[in-house]
């Protein structure tokens, strides 16, 4: 056959246009041709779009690094000797005491400063023991589509996509669940009592934290959380319809997602 020219062929369902050489053949091969084009230019489409916009991966988070401000040690506080102010009065909260202590040091704009004001929670280390209520909420949040319906995903090759139905194998809802949390922060440090050194009785670790602060306090000087479980909250997020539509797949989104490693939610979730 011979070569003659290029001509444009446009492709079924507006797809896009597609060029290539024209030859001496049937019409049947010609059309035949055309649409092989025009599949693998929508199935290439499909892969570009199979992941959601909204997903982060692992690969996006690596190499990032938690971020923690170090402050340099202090003077350790010497028990009542430096709790000589009343705590922050006129105001709706917990019992809590002030006051100062001096060490060398600089303000936030480099001028030198040695006194240096504080305010702790609970009372004064010449007290006994102070028990504060500790409500515990549990947040559980639903993460759904645009339009308010709950919302399923599939991941392929650590890639999520969004399930047309529930009913698609391998589908997983985004609902993040806080009730299985209960129990294990119950038994934490936070609410349980763990042998410590600043103090001659099991504690808690907020108020281990304080006597450790306070040497010289009373042995009977506490500060402790009594945990109060209400009950469980759902936070409903629909997503912005925008999300991942805009030039350069921008968009505004309402949330982003990371999930676990078996394809369940969520590892993290980010409100945005």
């Amino acid at each position: 056959m011979e070569k003659k020219k290029c001509v444009s062929s446009f492709c079924p369902y507006g797809v896009g246009v597609v060029a290539f050489p024209y030859y001496r053949m049937s019409l049947n091969k010609l059309i035949g041709m055309g649409l092989v084009i025009c599949l693998a230019v929508v199935t290439g489409a499909t892969a570009l779009r199979a992941q959601d916009r909204d997903q982060i991966t692992a690969a996006a988070v690596a190499g990032k690094h938690l971020k923690y401000i170090r402050v340099s040690p202090a003077t350790v506080k010497k028990g009542a000797a430096s709790t000589t102010l009343p705590g922050i009065s006129d105001i709706d909260s917990v019992p809590n005491f002030s006051g100062t202590y001096s060490t060398p040091g600089f303000d936030p704009n480099g001028n030198p400063q040695s006194t240096w004001f504080f305010n702790t929670l609970g009372n004064p280390p010449t007290t006994g023991t102070t028990t504060l209520g500790g409500p515990i909420v549990p947040v559980s949040i639903d993460l759904r589509n645009a339009d308010g319906s709950p919302r399923y995903v599939k991941v392929v090759n650590g890639k999520a996509s969004t399930c047309g139905n529930a009913s698609q194998a391998g589908c997983q809802r985004l609902f993040f669940d806080a009730t299985p949390f209960i129990e294990p922060i119950l038994e934490s440090p936070v609410f349980s009592n763990f042998n410590y050194t600043s103090s001659r009785v099991p504690t808690q670790f907020a108020d281990a934290v304080a006597r450790a602060e306070y040497q010289g306090a009373k042995s009977t000087w506490h500060t402790l959380l009594a945990p109060s479980v209400k009950t469980t909250r759902t936070m409903v997020i629909n997503q912005d319809p925008t999300c991942g539509t805009a030039s350069g797949n921008g968009g505004t989104c309402n949330y982003q997602y990371a999930l676990n490693a078996d394809g369940s939610c969520c590892f993290f979730v980010l409100p945005t």
